[in-house]
């Protein structure tokens, strides 16, 4: 097992791990370098036989990011033989894991009996939408009102789309400044703007496509995604908007839903939401299926 914490030789064996083992949408070299808080250090566990984990490192904790890049029925292997050479420093208190229900099962039964995994400390839902089914023009009775919502923002605005080069990156992390302070008013947990403004300044790398919505003439949200590794779904990864205007989510994420319907992208995993208001607000477009992931810890006994 090897340890790397150093991005510009971890990467390419980051990238060939996905090349190879490569299935969840996080999966991504770019997004894992982007994702989390700026006092967190990226490192790169790997195996000889090219698998790998990847996690972010604070002073006394491990936050693994995503799946193990592993076959099925190793990837709990991995993660504990992480474990029990990370644990073995005193200083490390806890390693943070998110990870599916069978993920978490393979774990369970890996791990030492001097070591345990906490009970779950919350989960997160990820609908999945069928472009084949859903149509951009809304038909039905069941989306009279967000129909209605996007016939009176159309009346009511002038909305462009562009690419996010052509827009100031001034702008862009603006979106965020005021993303994050709507949020905060509205008394949101865990808000993570650091990994926003990261992927602007990386100029979205890793993207498949990244558009910036244009509101009479300013810039008010945007959304990116890419191509989930060794599968045919797209992940929907980032919708930020500003909270500016009334109904503003439910435009950028229509916009989001038919580009990805315009461009052929069959199916869409529309990124992991708690209980309650965003899980409502998705599943008013009816997702056909949903996955888990639960969070919880590892820890010496």
């Amino acid at each position: 097992m090897n340890t790397e914490s150093d991005p510009k030789i971890f990467l390419p064996h980051i990238v060939a791990a996905i090349q190879k083992y490569g299935y969840a949408p996080e999966h991504n070299a770019d997004w894992f370098l982007f994702y989390g808080t700026k006092n967190q250090t990226p490192v790169f566990v790997s195996w000889p036989d090219g698998t790998g984990v990847m996690a972010k490192k604070e002073p006394s904790v491990w936050h693994l990011f995503s799946e193990p890049l592993a076959s099925e029925g190793e990837r709990g292997k991995r993660v504990a033989e992480l474990a029990i050479s990370v644990l073995q420093d005193e200083r490390i208190k806890e390693i943070v894991v998110e990870a599916r229900p069978e993920t978490r099962d393979e774990i369970l039964q890996a791990l030492p009996p001097n070591f345990v995994a906490s009970p779950i400390s919350y989960t997160l839902t990820w609908p999945m939408m069928d472009m084949s089914t859903f149509d951009p023009e809304l038909p039905g009775g069941h989306f009279k009102r967000i129909r209605n919502v996007r016939t009176r923002f159309y009346n009511e605005h002038t909305v462009a789309m562009a690419d996010v080069g052509t827009v100031d990156k001034k702008n862009l992390h603006a979106i965020v400044d005021r993303w994050e302070a709507a949020l905060k008013e509205k008394k949101t947990p865990e808000i993570l703007p650091d990994q926003y403004h990261t992927t602007i300044d990386g100029n979205f790398a890793g993207t498949k496509t990244a558009r910036a919505m244009m509101v009479d003439g300013a810039p008010v949200g945007f959304n990116a995604g890419w191509e989930v590794p060794n599968s045919d779904i797209f992940y929907a990864a980032i919708g930020i908007h500003d909270y500016s205007l009334p109904d503003l989510g439910a435009i950028l994420y229509l916009e989001d839903l038919a580009w990805l319907k315009n461009h052929g992208y069959k199916m869409v995993d529309t990124g992991g939401v708690d209980e309650g208001g965003p899980l409502e607000f998705k599943n008013k477009f009816l997702p056909v299926s949903y996955y888990k992931t639960h969070v919880f810890s590892i820890v010496r006994k």
